[in-house]
């Protein structure tokens, strides 16, 4: 095809709208995060609080034992976030740890036993399923836990890549309604769990109206939102891919897993 002089400016000007017009779409993305985040920090400044993820709440050197994992669902997080039935916003607000299938030998001495942690947590908000928010809910995770069944609170033990989560701070929580309890997921190729960026301690001691500036201000949460919102697409495109595919179906379809209200509210 012949290109004149003229074609060729022509082409050229498109080219260089269409550059700009995606440059400055990307520039206003990056604006408006930035503005988010600053207006965020502006809020902790106005009340004297600190970012909940400079604050080390550990009062001794921590010992921390990974298990290696061999995570037989969903490999990557748009595959957690399906296989969850509940996706949360919470904050931590105790924790206690218990100890299973312990394993000891001739002497009597402790070899090897499975923590199972169960939380306290006051849920902020729902980004899937109808947790309530006017009092605590209780979640439990398995692998997770301080101690060794001996000497608790100078060990941990977690799950490869997950991310240790601390009491006094806010997470985005994925979980499964399992016998009507609300598990917590195992990390894996993917965490379970993520830490609000812009959040103070104790967020939810906080006004409505902070806490919703928080939420509203976090990246990983619009991440997570817009993954919950294009669910079906998302298994249309690698639910055959997943062993569980059936039970994720179910719950698109309003027939998933559902939790025993009366495990789950804390009285």
């Amino acid at each position: 095809m012949k290109i004149t002089r003229f074609g060729l400016v022509m082409l050229l000007s498109v080219t260089l709208v269409s550059l700009m017009a995606c440059k400055n779409e990307k520039s206003e993305q990056k604006e408006s995060t930035s503005t988010s985040i600053s207006q965020t920090k502006d809020i902790l400044a106005s009340l004297g609080l600190e970012n909940q993820n400079d604050v080390d709440t550990w009062e001794t050197p921590l010992n921390v034992t990974i298990l290696a994992s061999s995570y037989m669902w969903a490999p990557t997080l748009e595959g957690k976030i399906l296989e969850a039935d509940n996706v949360f916003i919470a904050t931590i607000e105790d924790m206690t740890t218990n100890y299973s299938d312990s394993m000891y030998d001739e002497k009597g001495e402790l070899l090897s036993s499975t923590p199972i942690t169960d939380f306290k947590l006051k849920v902020l908000d729902n980004l899937r399923g109808e947790l309530p928010t006017d009092g605590f809910v209780k979640a439990t995770r398995v692998d997770f836990g301080y101690g060794d069944g001996l000497e608790k609170g100078n060990f941990i033990t977690l799950i490869e890549n997950d991310i240790i989560p601390e009491k006094g701070k806010s997470y985005v929580f994925l979980a499964r309604a399992v016998d009507g309890e609300l598990i917590i997921l195992n990390g894996g190729e993917a965490p379970s769990n993520f830490p609000l960026e812009n959040a103070p301690m104790n967020l939810d001691k906080q006004s409505r109206s902070v806490v919703e500036n928080i939420v509203d201000s976090s990246n990983k949460v619009e991440e997570i939102e817009k993954q919950v919102e294009n669910e079906k697409e998302t298994f249309n495109e690698i639910g055959n891919t997943l062993l569980n595919a059936h039970e994720i179906q179910a719950c698109i379809e309003g027939n998933g897993n559902k939790l025993d209200m009366n495990k789950v509210i804390i009285k």
